[in-house]
């Protein structure tokens, strides 16, 4: 396969993904089974922080990126709304996490834009497309440490 500066365009539109809706209802009925079951106080007050924190995370989430396309130049134009136009963006950090790829990038109209994508939302043969290119392009591969836990400690510094 060619080099992501040769490579055609690569179109990307994440679809909703169900997993982090059920990693809060999870995390939500487990603080109500410790607190239903009186267990000891410490770990009923962790699942309630727990719950309450995600839900925090979940209301302060940014705008979820809606269309991707990846040109041929290396560029990223990003839609964030359905009906908006294009920022212009530069890939500055991605990671690969089992069936997850973080991305983060960096654009002059929106500031910092990043996206946690799942095979499901991108459909496999997107999702397949997305991490051969990602591979492929050694600028963004050299960069690609430690995004997930960025992202962990600036949600943890927000609050």
């Amino acid at each position: 396969m060619s080099s992501g500066r040769s490579a055609p365009p690569l179109r990307l539109e994440p679809g909703p993904d169900p997993l982090p809706g059920r990693v809060g209802l999870a995390v939500r009925a487990a603080a109500a089974l410790a607190a239903f079951l009186a267990l000891p106080p410490a770990a009923a007050a962790a699942a309630a922080f727990a719950a309450l924190g995600l839900e925090r995370l979940q209301q302060r989430r940014r705008p979820r990126v809606r269309r991707a396309l990846w040109r041929s130049d290396g560029g990223w134009s990003l839609w964030l709304a359905a009906d908006g136009d294009p920022f212009e963006a530069r890939l500055v950090r991605w990671q690969p996490l089992g069936p997850w790829t973080a991305l983060e990038w960096r654009s002059e109209g929106a500031g910092r834009i990043s996206a946690l994508w799942t095979r499901r939302a991108l459909g496999a043969h997107g999702h397949r497309h997305l991490r051969q290119r990602l591979h492929l392009s050694p600028p963004q591969k050299a960069r690609n440490t430690g995004i997930l836990q960025m992202l962990f400690e600036k949600a943890r510094k927000e609050r």
